[in-house]
């Protein structure tokens, strides 16, 4: 994958990687069904948006990155999320990348700002599903998928990497860096391996071009240069002016409840699914959406279901739902009232009393803030 017109090189390693020009998709140790899926959702959209069965992907009323993402964490997660301890989802639009963090592994960025390199270091261990950023005029990306390893992204560290060609390819992996060149590397040690690296090929795979080990570079000192510490060249954030009150809290305008009995106040957008996605959501004043995930044994609701957010204009006060172009959609039930089914992309006001059905038993209620 590319980043500002770069390349990727890949640490040898045992996570399974699906590479492609603008998208990165890593996955633990033992989820080679998972990769397999992303690596035939990522090959059916480079080839013209069809998928193996000859069916278009639809496309995404947010985008092409969003829709991108989206048919990813469809495939990925179609056994659920909660076998998923790890994931990382990078896809780059333009000069954006959209970084998707669940687990362990930690995402290292620098960018150039107005005074200078800015270092970033982001993590996914502390959020429930995953956390989700936007970063902007990335010069390098650096994937670490154990951060208690030694020597990744530090001086002269022994790392061992191979140029990744264009995908998308399925690989075995230790860390993936996307970014400049930068000089080139020295002559490998009298006691680097003389060989190339090979890793065996798993058991079973989806396909055997894709699966086959990439020749790997010899050792010695990494080419890239040493990352700064994290945050080092981050600027401050702008202190508040003395006695400045703090912001009101956003109105919440309903309450969910969920069939788990778990209550979610709607005072910004909220997302419901098996895998809900932040980006499927618009930018709302409160802050990003509340991501809600909740089971469905059979599959039947979709990754992002279901959106229940705050009016504005003549619906101000008011609980909005929209269906968000589900598979199989989403019956509304009014109290006392008689059953419609949402519309995809068309808000509906709901009231106290309301349910919806997302299928598979999952019925959220609304209720009164």
């Amino acid at each position: 994958m590319a980043v500002a017109g770069t390349g990727a090189s890949v640490r040898p390693g045992e996570w399974y990687a699906v590479l492609s020009p603008s998208t990165a998709v890593l996955l633990p140790p033992g989820e080679r069904g998972r990769a397999a899926a992303a690596w035939r959702a990522l090959d059916a959209r480079r080839a013209g948006g069809t998928s193996a069965t000859g069916a278009a992907p639809a496309a995404h009323p947010v985008g092409e990155a969003a829709g991108t993402v989206a048919a990813l964490l469809d495939a990925v997660l179609v056994d659920g999320l909660a076998g998923l301890a790890s994931l990382v989802v990078l896809h780059r639009t333009g000069d954006a990348v959209h970084v998707l963090l669940r687990g362990a592994p930690v995402v290292r960025a620098t960018s150039v700002g107005p005074e200078g390199p800015v270092a970033r270091e982001l993590r996914g261990d502390a959020a429930l599903t995953w956390a989700e950023h936007e970063l902007r005029g990335v010069e390098r990306l650096e994937v670490i998928l154990d951060p208690g390893a030694a020597g990744i992204g530090s001086s002269g560290a022994a790392d061992l990497w191979a140029d990744v060609p264009d995908g998308p390819v399925l690989l075995r992996t230790g860390g993936l860096l996307l970014g400049p060149a930068g000089p080139a590397a020295p002559a490998a040690a009298a006691d680097a391996p003389a060989a190339p690296v090979a890793e065996p090929a798993p058991a079973s795979t989806p396909d055997d071009e894709v699966t086959e080990a990439l020749p790997l570079a010899g050792g010695g000192p990494s080419p890239w240069p040493p990352w700064p510490p994290a945050g080092a060249a981050q600027p401050p954030a702008p202190a508040a002016p003395a006695g400045a009150p703090a912001p009101p809290a956003p109105p919440v305008v309903a309450r969910l409840r969920l069939p788990d009995g778990r209550l979610v106040d709607v005072d910004r957008p909220v997302l419901l699914g098996r895998a809900p996605l932040a980006a499927r959501a618009a930018p709302h004043p409160a802050g990003p959406p509340h991501l809600v995930v909740v089971e469905s044994p059979h599959l039947e609701v979709s990754s992002t279901h279901l959106e229940v957010r705050p009016g504005s204009g003549p619906d101000e006060g008011a609980a909005l739902a929209l269906d968000a172009g589900s598979t199989n959609g989403t019956l509304l039930v009014p109290p006392g009232g008689r059953p419609t089914d949402l519309r995809p992309g068309e808000p509906v006001r709901v009231g106290p009393g309301t349910a919806l059905d997302l299928g598979d038993g999952v019925v959220v209620r609304v209720l009164a803030p």
